[in-house]
C-alpha cells in the first residue's frame, strides 16, 4: 500500500500522531497533517518552505535590553535597557530600565506626531532626535508680587503663572498654574510687579502671567513672554552703553530718568526694569523672569485652565479612541485624557475597574470600542467621555497575562493569553489551543517542540493575516520561541530564533511605512524577521524539519521498500530525509537537487507506525513524500 504525505494540514501535537485525519481508497492513504513543522512557512498550500530570514539592524547591541520598538515616519525609536534610540543612536539616557509602552499621536494643536511613552516610572514625548517630558509639570514656586511702574490698576490683585510649550505661534502644552502669591497686592493707580521662578523643563517656551480682577478670585491670561531670549546689545542707545551707566545705581533698562525720555526705549527694553542683567561680549543674555501688569480688567483674556495634569506613571497607555482620547493603566484605574489633547490627563478623569488586587494589565480597540484586561477578566469601556465611562464585565474564561498579551484582530476578536493557553474572545471566550497545542502550555516539549514557560513574558501580534505568539521555555526576558497562525486558513507553524544563537525576541512591532516586522532582542539588537530578501539570520543558516502523522495499516504492520522525496533543495543548502518506524529512524537518505524524485530503497524492518522526517539548512521547499 503506498503511503504518501504532502505539507497541505497543520502543525498539530495535542492528538496522538496516528489519529490525526488521513485518507484512504483501499489502496492508498494520504495526509498532510504534521506533528513537527519547524521553520517552515505554510501560507502556499500543497508544499512548505524555509521561513524568510533575519538580519540585525545594528551591530554593536544597545543597551539591554529592548524593551519597546516603535516606527514613526519610516525611523525606529527603541527604548533599551536606560536609554531612548532613534535608529540605533542613542537620543536618551538615564531613564529606568522597565517594561516600556507607547502611543504615536499630536499633540494639541501641533501637526508633528510624537510618540507618548510611559514605563510605570518615566514618562516621555519623543520628536524626532527630541526626548522631553509627557506634559510640563507645574511651577513649584509661587510668584513674588508687588508694585509695578505702571498706573492703569486701583485694587485688590492676584496672580499665578504657568510653563507653555510653543511651537510657531501656537500654544500646544501649558502646565497647571504655580500657586498664588500668599498675600494679594494693594494698588492705588500703579501697576502690579510679578516676578516668577525660571523652568527647568527644556521643552518650556514660554511663560504666561494669570491675574485677578481688583479685588476677584478667579485668573484670567494677562501676559506671556519667551524664555532664554539674548538681545544683542547693538539695539540699545548708545548712551546706554557707557560705563558708568552700566556700572551705575540706575536701571541698566529704563522707560525714562532724569536725563532721558521714554521716546529712547525700545518696548522690550521695559520688561528688563530694576533687574541686574550682565553685559558679555557686548550681548545682553536676559534669562526674563520678571512681568509688569497693567492690563485693564476688561482687557485681560480667558480664564485659566485646572486640569492640565501630566499623564500618571502608569504601566500601559493605548489610543487614540475615535474621539481623541488615550488611556493609561494604573493598577486596577483606567486614567484618560482630554480628547484631541494628550498631554493633559485632569486628576479626577479616571474610573475604578475591578478590585484593586486585580491590576490592570493592557488594553485594545476592538470594533472601534475600548476593552481593558487584567489577568482574570476582560472589561468593554461603555460610553463617550469624562463622567460616563463605564467599564462592563464580559463572560471571559480569563484576561491577559501581560501587557502585550491581547490582540484585536478584525472580523475575528481579542486573541489574548490565559494561564494555560491562547484565547479568543468575541462575545463568547474561546480557547483556541486546546485542539493543536495543550501539550505545551502544560510545559511539556512534543516533536522538536518546546514546552511554554513563564506566559507573563510571552506576546501577541498581528501581522497582515498571520497571528504571531512569542513564547520562552524559561522566565528569561524574551521569547525565543514563535508560533504563526494563519487566520485564514488557521494553518499553524513553529519558528525558531534562536538556532545557532540566542535571540530572544523581547519586542515587535510593524514598520507600516516599509511593511516590515521589526523586533527587538533581549542582548540590544534590533532586527527585521520574516524579510524576503534574505535567507538566512544575520549569516546563520536556518534549520528546518517537517514530519507527517503517523500512519497506521488496520490489520498489518508496515514493511517499507521504498521511499520517494519531492524536494526542492537549491545550491548551498542541505536536506534529508527519514523513514520513521514506531517513533523511530529506521533509514535516512540525502536529499539533493531540484525535485529529484528517485526511489530510495530501505532495508528490512518493520513497525506499527510509521512516517516520514524531512530536514535541513537553508532555502528549501518541500512537496510531498511517498513510501511503499
Amino acid at each position: 500500500m503506498s503511503v504518501r504525505f504532502n505539507p497541505s494540514g497543520s502543525l498539530n501535537v495535542a492528538v496522538d500522531a496516528s489519529d490525526l485525519p488521513e485518507q484512504a481508497d483501499g489502496h492508498n492513504l494520504a495526509s498532510g497533517e504534521m506533528v513537527r513543522c519547524k521553520n517552515v512557512r505554510l501560507n502556499e498550500r500543497g508544499k512548505g518552505k524555509t521561513r524568510d530570514g533575519s538580519v540585525k539592524l545594528n551591530t554593536t547591541a544597545l543597551k539591554n535590553p529592548v524593551w519597546l520598538v516603535e516606527e514613526m515616519a519610516g525611523d525606529r525609536y527603541s527604548f533599551a535597557g536606560n536609554a531612548i534610540y532613534k535608529n540605533e543612536v542613542s537620543i536618551a539616557t538615564g531613564l529606568t530600565s522597565a517594561a516600556w509602552a507607547a502611543v504615536q499621536y499630536n499633540s494639541f494643536n501641533d501637526t508633528n506626531e510624537n510618540v507618548f511613552a510611559l514605563n510605570g516610572t518615566d514618562r516621555k514625548r519623543v520628536e524626532d532626535s527630541t526626548v522631553a517630558e509627557w506634559g510640563i509639570e507645574a511651577p513649584t514656586t509661587a510668584p513674588t508680587i508687588g508694585v509695578g511702574r505702571g498706573s492703569m490698576l486701583t485694587g485688590q490683585y492676584n496672580a499665578k503663572y504657568t510653563y507653555v510649550r510653543k511651537v510657531g505661534s501656537a500654544v500646544v502644552a501649558e502646565s497647571n498654574a504655580s500657586a498664588a502669591a500668599p498675600t494679594a497686592q494693594v494698588l492705588a493707580g500703579q501697576s502690579l510687579a510679578v516676578d516668577v521662578t525660571q523652568p527647568k523643563d527644556a521643552q518650556v517656551t514660554h511663560i504666561r502671567v494669570y491675574r485677578t480682577l481688583t479685588g476677584g478670585s478667579i485668573y484670567y491670561y494677562d501676559q506671556e513672554i519667551a524664555i532664554d531670549v539674548t538681545y544683542a546689545y547693538g539695539y540699545t542707545f548708545d548712551w546706554e552703553e557707557t560705563a558708568a551707566y552700566i556700572s551705575g545705581t540706575g536701571n541698566q533698562f529704563t522707560t525714562a530718568d532724569t536725563t532721558h525720555n521714554s521716546e529712547n526705549c525700545f518696548t522690550w527694553e521695559e520688561l528688563f526694569k530694576d533687574r541686574d542683567d550682565s553685559i558679555v561680549d557686548s550681548v545682553v543674555v536676559a534669562s526674563l523672569g520678571d512681568f509688569d501688569s497693567n492690563t485693564s480688567d476688561s482687557a485681560l483674556g480667558s480664564q485659566l485652565h485646572t486640569d492640565h495634569d501630566r499623564p500618571p506613571a502608569g504601566s500601559f497607555v493605548f489610543g487614540p479612541a475615535y474621539d481623541g482620547t488615550c488611556f493609561i493603566l494604573n493598577g486596577n484605574k483606567l486614567h484618560y485624557c482630554k480628547p484631541k489633547q494628550p498631554e493633559y490627563f485632569p486628576a479626577l478623569y479616571f474610573i475604578e475597574v475591578g478590585p484593586p488586587q486585580f491590576v490592570l494589565q493592557t488594553g485594545v480597540f476592538h470594533n472601534g470600542q475600548s476593552y481593558v484586561l487584567s489577568k482574570n477578566d476582560i472589561y468593554y469601556v461603555q460610553g463617550t467621555g469624562d463622567g460616563v465611562f463605564l467599564p462592563l464585565p464580559m463572560k471571559a474564561k480569563t484576561g491577559a497575562q501581560s501587557q502585550n498579551g491581547a490582540v484585536s484582530v478584525h472580523g475575528k476578536g481579542i486573541y489574548h493569553t490565559g494561564p494555560d493557553g491562547i484565547y479568543l474572545f468575541s462575545g463568547t471566550d474561546q480557547k483556541v489551543t486546546e485542539g493543536n497545542l495543550e501539550p505545551i502550555f502544560r510545559g511539556e516539549s512534543v516533536e522538536g517542540l518546546p514546552g511554554v514557560g513563564d506566559i507573563t513574558k510571552s506576546w501577541l501580534h498581528v501581522y497582515k493575516n498571520h497571528l504571531y505568539f512569542g513564547y520562552s521555555t524559561t522566565s528569561a526576558i524574551g521569547p525565543e520561541n514563535i508560533l504563526v497562525l494563519n487566520l485564514d486558513t488557521n494553518r499553524l507553524a513553529y519558528y525558531a530564533y534562536n538556532d545557532g544563537s540566542d535571540v530572544r525576541i523581547s519586542a515587535i512591532t510593524t514598520d507600516i511605512t516599509n511593511d516590515r516586522i521589526i523586533v527587538g532582542d533581549a542582548h540590544g539588537f534590533v532586527r527585521i524577521i520574516e524579510d524576503k530578501s534574505n535567507t538566512d539570520d544575520s549569516g546563520t543558516a536556518i534549520n528546518w524539519s517537517i514530519q507527517s502523522k503517523d500512519f497506521t495499516l488496520q490489520t498489518r504492520k508496515h514493511f517499507p521498500r521504498w521511499v520517494k522525496y519531492d524536494v526542492d533543495v537549491p545550491i548551498g543548502s542541505t536536506a534529508a530525509g527519514e523513514l520513521m518506524l514506531d517513533g523511530a529512524s529506521h533509514q535516512t537518505h540525502t536529499i539533493t537537487g531540484s525535485r529529484n524524485t528517485k526511489r530510495r530503497l530501505v532495508g528490512v524492518g518493520n513497525g506499527n507506525k510509521a512516517a516520514t522526517r524531512i530536514s535541513g539548512t537553508g532555502p528549501a521547499t518541500v512537496y510531498a513524500a511517498e513510501f511503499e
